[in-house]
C-alpha cells in the first residue's frame, strides 16, 4: 500500500522535494557556518495537506480529458 501511495502522490511528493532542496540551498547560505542537518529548528521544511478522493477524482478527471477514461 505504501507505494501506492508514493505512486498516487508522485505529483506532490515532487513539489515537497523541490521546496525542500530550494530551503535546504537558503538555510546553508544564511548559515554558511552550522550543519544544518543538526539544527532542530530547521525540521520541518516543507509540507502539504493530502485528499486521496480529490487525488483519485483528478486523476479520473484528467484520464477522462485524455480520452482514456
Amino acid at each position: 500500500w505504501l507505494s501506492g501511495m508514493i505512486r498516487l502522490f508522485d505529483p506532490q511528493i515532487r513539489v515537497l522535494v523541490a521546496a525542500r532542496d530550494s530551503a535546504i540551498q537558503a538555510r546553508r547560505r544564511s548559515h554558511p557556518d552550522m550543519n544544518i542537518f543538526e539544527d532542530r529548528d530547521f525540521e520541518v521544511i516543507a509540507e502539504c495537506d493530502i485528499d486521496i478522493e480529490a487525488q483519485l477524482a483528478a486523476i479520473e478527471a484528467e484520464l477522462v480529458r485524455r480520452g482514456a477514461g
